[in-house]
């Protein structure tokens, strides 16, 4: 895996730098511990996606957001719960 550092100079060359560099280390993360695969779909997720994606395409995110509201899953808190 290669990441490409730009600009060489100045304060947003470390911001750059330590971005692209987190990125790098997040992807090899994921490639390393279970391939980066789709848990819907088992595909491969590409290497253009987010660091932070877990679907490898936007059909494979709404298909399981189906199922769980299906389901009857609801995985943010309600509003009744909060004072």
């Amino acid at each position: 895996m290669q990441a490409e550092v730009w600009p060489t100079s100045g304060f947003l060359a470390q911001v750059n730098r330590r971005h692209r560099l987190a990125r790098a280390k997040a992807v090899l993360w994921k490639l390393i511990r279970d391939g980066w695969t789709c848990p819907e779909c088992g595909g491969h997720v590409p290497m253009t996606r987010r660091a932070d994606a877990v679907y490898c395409r936007e059909a494979c995110r709404k298909r399981a957001k189906r199922k769980r509201q299906a389901l009857g899953v609801n995985l943010q808190p309600s509003k009744a719960l909060w004072p």
